[in-house]
């Protein structure tokens, strides 16, 4: 089975999906000799131009790199016919026989993945109705908007024909060859990697968006932090190594402790610690925050099993705006959208009300606020 490996890539635009999820594969190759059976140059000019075109996953010799979730949305990657429909998984280009047939292999089954995670038939180049996998050639003749005609030239070049691929892909399916990723409490997706900066973040309750990285970054000297493979991998081997503990700080300053451990430490994010840890009516005052200190240092977690809180999304709606703590949750402000329909309905634990009728929930990129009114359909329990 190919490994998927996670190489997100956070800062492109949301596309919102047309059905309320994708509905077709675009397979490409990148007509880049250089690729060397490898994705890396690939990912590198992608993040430096992504403005021009982007797609979510690129193929190489070993495994296959997810750039952007099909979860989050579309792509800029065969023309504006497939913009709200296709997940775009790019080939990369090797130089020997060997190395192009574990390439291909890999992107076969990758193809398959995503058409068994989001019931995309597996049938190649049949019709019109964006349901189904389409080679970028197929979709410039068909749909226009595009010209590209690949990936055809660069698989005849090692014989294999379209009708080939095409084989190969039911073959795939039909072998059960992949396996559907299992669905997490809030169906994000898993991937199978060795834990990455965000999910060591999201595992610890910490903010995982690429802002409060930079932020620790910054603290663990990371300099230029980008969002980099080997930054990501830097900052997680310095928070790691570095465990806070009674020792490690002895101050009184509650945001000093917070920031240290790489905790949010605004006045808002210690409201949400007091109200956990049973201290009512926090202002922030200095006897407040010396007994929220003490609290948090002991290691004591605290018990909040009575007042857990669940947030149920139903099934009929296709998206659901999602909100950065700092704005208001308005239209407008919507920084991506959930997809609940997608899921048959989706389950989160609220962490807090921070409005009237808005809730704050843990996703892959950190916590989240959304808008969950009666009228939404929303249900809390």
């Amino acid at each position: 089975m190919v490994q998927i490996v996670d190489k997100r890539f956070y800062e492109l635009p949301v596309i919102n999906w047309a059905e309320g999820k994708p509905t077709c594969i675009v397979a490409h190759e990148t007509a880049n000799n250089s690729d060397n059976g490898s994705y890396k140059n690939e990912i590198d000019f992608m993040k430096n131009n992504w403005q021009n075109a982007f797609v979510h996953s690129y193929t190489g010799e070993i495994d296959t790199a997810l750039v952007h979730d099909p979860d989050i949305g579309g792509a800029w990657g065969a023309g504006p016919s497939m913009h709200h429909y296709a997940i775009h998984c790019e080939l990369c280009r090797s130089s020997t026989k060997e190395g192009f047939t574990k390439a291909y292999n890999n992107w076969v089954e990758t193809l398959v993945y995503f058409a068994k995670e989001y019931d995309i038939p597996v049938v190649l180049n049949k019709g019109m109705n964006k349901e189904e996998i389409l080679t970028h050639k197929y979709v410039t003749e068909t749909y226009g908007g595009t010209t590209h005609v690949d990936p055809d030239a660069y698989l005849n070049r090692y014989g294999v024909t379209i009708n080939q691929l095409a084989m190969d892909l039911q073959s795939s399916f039909d072998d059960d060859k992949t396996e559907k990723k299992p669905q997490s409490t809030d169906k994000e997706i898993e991937l199978n990697t060795e834990m990455s900066i965000v999910d060591y973040l999201n595992a610890h309750d910490k903010d995982s968006s690429f802002n409060h990285r930079q932020e620790l970054a910054d603290q663990y000297g990371i300099e230029g932090y980008i969002g980099s493979a080997e930054q990501n991998l830097a900052l997680l081997d310095a928070i790691r190594s570095y465990e806070p503990s009674e020792s490690i700080y002895e101050g009184e300053s509650i945001v000093e402790y917070l920031n240290i451990i790489g905790d949010d430490s605004s006045f808002n994010h210690r409201s949400e610690l007091a109200e956990v840890y049973g201290i009512d009516h926090y202002a922030g005052s200095a006897e407040q925050n010396l007994q929220l200190l003490d609290m948090l240092r002991s290691g004591v977690e605290p018990d909040t099993s009575s007042n857990k809180k669940m947030l149920y999304l139903p099934a009929n709606v296709n998206l659901w705006n999602v909100y950065k703590l700092n704005v208001q949750p308005v239209s407008r402000n919507s920084e991506w959208a959930l997809t609940p329909s997608a899921f048959g309905g989706l389950t989160y634990e609220i962490l807090a009300m921070p409005y009237p009728n808005v809730a704050t929930i843990m996703t892959s990129r950190g916590k989240r606020n959304i808008y969950v009114a009666p009228s939404t359909g929303a249900n809390i329990q």
